[in-house]
Formats: structure tokens, sequence, C-alpha cells
């Protein structure tokens, strides 16, 4: 996302380029297949991706040496993403560092960044120049020592394979493309393209739940939701902000560690957005009726808890959750004329559920009583 997230910065608005940037990292990092991507995305989605991905069974220096040796074949698209994926990495190892990196092997990992991109100067001037703004080359450095070093290192095999690939340029009318000429598509398809290929991304993730971190699942939850409200005509920012955000603090969290982490969303993100993720968090996944004040939660925070609703229902409906989902949905009666598209959603949902056992009276409205 937050390749994607430069690359809208500076400019580009192309479905194809922006999905591949959230994708970029799915074939090496997640269980994802080519076949699955192309059956999501389509054919050119999944060979940019997968233009893009290294083989896992090559050693790391061989396979960064064959990176920069290979850059000039990629197509525009995928450089657009490559670059911007070396400033995020580059930026993020120089202010965060990495865990377990000596600061010898950091400044290696940028010097590789540098010539990368270098060797991709003219895909797109402004991110180019951006890129040299934002990551200085380390010190002690000069261009082409990374090269001259990693040609050293990996072994003949390895070198004659990077001439051969560097010989062997792709032919693609995309190359000629200026950044002006790239696709456009509306805001709406925009985001919906976005917000899908993260879903696709968080559901085929690895990481495994850890009680201090957020979770798969929870994250995956909070796209989903975001998707429900761009379906339903949703386009405020605030609210499509705090709700992928919830994902990131969600209702399981133990209450010190939401707070630490709302710190960082408000320096991120603001105010508002921090208290809309605060209030979303303490409602928590019980039913509303048992929440106080429900009546004077924020107005994004009610739309973003229709949206939960409905979803949970669509979960239901679907066998992946249990009665409790259906019934918390019901207490968005209280919410009534906060977005009426999803209201109504909702209340077609309810009139399909079946009535309930042992769970207690309830009441089933209808669709127009909404």
């Amino acid at each position: 996302l937050a390749v994607a997230r430069i690359l809208a910065e500076s400019g580009v608005r192309d479905l194809a380029t922006l999905q591949t940037a959230v994708l970029h990292d799915t074939i090496e990092d997640t269980d994802a297949t080519v076949v699955e991507l192309e059956e999501a995305f389509g054919a050119e989605i999944a060979e940019l991706v997968a233009s893009l991905s290294d083989d896992n069974k090559i050693p790391p220096l061989a396979r960064k040496y064959l990176q920069l040796r290979g850059a000039k074949r990629l197509k525009r698209r995928a450089k657009l993403v490559r670059i911007a994926d070396k400033m995020h990495n580059a930026i993020d190892i120089a202010v965060h560092g990495v865990p377990g990196w000596s600061e010898k092997l950091e400044a290696r990992y940028i010097a590789w960044a540098w010539e990368m991109v270098t060797a991709l100067q003219g895909t797109h001037p402004g991110l180019e120049e951006l890129f040299f703004e934002e990551v200085p080359m380390p010190e002690g450095y000069e261009f082409g020592d990374w090269e001259k070093f990693a040609a050293e290192e990996v072994g003949d095999d390895v070198v004659s394979r990077g001439s051969q690939l560097s010989e062997c340029l792709a032919e693609d009318s995309e190359d000629r493309e200026g950044p002006s000429e790239l696709r456009l598509g509306s805001t709406a398809e925009l985001v919906r393209s976005i917000l899908s290929a993260a879903e696709f991304s968080a559901r085929h993730c690895r990481i495994q739940e850890q009680p201090c971190f957020p979770s798969a699942s929870s994250s995956l939850r909070a796209f989903s939701v975001a998707q429900v409200l761009v379906q339903h005509h949703v386009r405020d920012e605030h609210t499509l902000q705090a709700a992928l955000i919830s994902g990131a603090v969600p209702p399981t969290l133990d209450a010190a560690a939401a707070k630490q982490r709302l710190v960082e969303v408000r320096d991120r993100f603001g105010d508002r957005v921090a208290s809309l993720v605060w209030a979303l968090f303490c409602l928590g996944p019980e039913n509303l009726s048992e929440s106080r004040d429900i009546r004077r939660l924020p107005h994004q925070a009610k739309v973003i808890r229709l949206a939960q609703d409905l979803l949970a229902l669509k979960s239901w409906h679907s066998g992946d959750a249990g009665l409790g989902a259906a019934r918390a949905a019901l207490d968005s009666h209280f919410f009534v004329g906060t977005h009426r598209g999803l209201e109504d959603a909702i209340g077609e949902a309810l009139c399909r559920l079946p009535l309930p056992e042992s769970e207690g009276p309830w009441e089933r409205p209808s669709a127009h009583s909404r």
C-alpha cells in the first residue's frame, strides 16, 4: 500500500500500475500464485507482478544483481512500481533501520537502490527526482560500486545470466509512453481497484496472529468493510481511512496497546481519523444495545459501523460467522437516518435470517421499515 501511495502522490492514476503496486510482493511473500492473480485481476496484472517477483531459491545477493541487470527489460508500469518500492524501502531503512542489519549492510542496500533507480531513469522524471532528493548515496559509495561488488561475489554463472538479461531488452509500446499518457479511471473505480488488490493480498498473507499485533484476519475484515463503503458510494476520505485503519486497532487489542497505536494514528492521519478509530474500538464486538451514548457517536463512525454490520450479515449467510454477529447488525436501528443505502441493505439481509431459537426474543425489521 505504501508503494501505491508513493505513486499516487507522484501523479500516477493508472489502475494497472496501482494494483500492481499493491500486489507486487504477493507471489514472493504469500501463498498466492500467478494463476490466482490472473483469475482475480487479469493477465496483465499477473504478468506485471510476476516480472517483479524474484526466485526465492536464488541467494539474496544474486537476486539483487539480476534485478539490477534486468531492470531495463521491465515494462513501464513495472518500472514505476520498482522505483517507488526502492524509494519506500530505502527511506524506511535510513529512518528506522532493519533489526539484525549492520550499518554496512543497510548502506549497501541503499547503494543498490540508488543504482537501480539510476538504471530506470527516464521512466518518470518527477518520481526519480524525488528519490534522489530523499535518498542520498551512502557515504563512501560511488555510482557503480555496488554492481562491482556484487559481480565479484555472485560467481560467473550469475554474471553471465545478468549479461544476457541486460542485452535482451523487452520491446513494449508502454516504454515509449510518457506519464501524461497513462490511462485514467474514475475515482470510484480507482478506490475499488486498490481495495480489491489490498484485500486479495491480505487474504493470502502468511503473517501469524500475535497478541500484540493486528492479525491478518482483522486487516482483511477492515479492507472488506472499506469495500462495502465504496460499493455504497461513500467517498469521504476520513471515513475510508478510519475503516481501513480500524484493522490495526481491533477490538481484541488490550486498551493500553490500543491507546499506544492510536498515538501513531493521530500523528500520521490527524485527530479526526484517530477519534473515529477510537470510537469504533470502544464499541467493541458486543451488541450495540449494551453500549452507552451510541447516538452520540460521530456520523462517520456510525456509517462505518453500519458497513461492519452488513459485512457480518453477509458472512453469516455464507456460513463464516455465528448468529452473534448477525444479532450485532440488528442494533443498527440506533443509526436510522445515517445512511439509507446501508440501512436498506441491512434490512434486506435481516429479512433473510431464520429466527433464533435459543438466544432470546428479537424483532425482525423489514427493509421498508428502516
